[in-house]
């Protein structure tokens, strides 16, 4: 477990990080996460949570990026969940257990499908394999009003490919938004 200083620097970085897309810097944390810490302090902080495979750096005079490993640690121990009301957890129970699941790739579409109705956000579930690498990219292509593309490319280099229905329209802006 990490201590409070290093899970206020990685919560910083992740939603930093998701929120723009790029690597993110100490002076950058200190300034929109109002740390009473210097930069200096944050680098070496983040410096730790490298070494800890928390963090990675794309090269010397770049901020830093979450690992898989920052991501997982982020949403299992720094995200606070938000409590369903009554009837939204009926809904999620009613697409789980509705019918019999002939394949797991089903109830993967149908729990996605039930947390993007209820969070109103795009969604995706999936199993992972302990095989298997982990993703380096996501992309989503526009194909038409209801309809995209999503290409996800491995660190391996294996590409897979997807294809999205929406529930309403949507812009090639929304999915850049998604990506990033």
């Amino acid at each position: 477990m990490l201590n409070e200083r290093a899970c206020g620097v990685l919560r910083a970085v992740v939603e930093s990080y998701i929120e723009k897309s790029e690597p993110v810097g100490s002076g950058a944390i200190v300034k929109s996460h109002g740390f009473n810490l210097s930069p200096a302090t944050i680098r070496s902080v983040m410096a730790e949570l490298e070494e800890a495979g928390f963090l990675s750096q794309p090269h010397t005079s770049a901020g830093r990026t979450p690992t898989d490993q920052g991501f997982r640690y982020y949403a299992l121990y720094l995200v606070h969940p938000v409590d369903l009301s009554r009837e939204q957890a009926q809904d999620i129970h009613r697409a789980a257990y509705s019918f019999e699941w002939l394949e797991l790739t089903c109830l993967m579409e149908s729990v996605s499908k039930s947390l993007s109705s209820l969070s109103r956000q795009a969604s995706l579930a999936g199993l992972i394999s302990l095989g298997s690498a982990p993703i380096k990219k996501a992309q989503f292509v526009h194909i038409k009003d209801r309809m995209a593309l999503a290409v996800i490319i491995m660190a391996n280099g294996e590409a897979r490919h997807y294809f999205i229905k929406a529930k309403d329209d949507i812009s090639q802006d929304s999915l850049n938004a998604m990506t990033n």
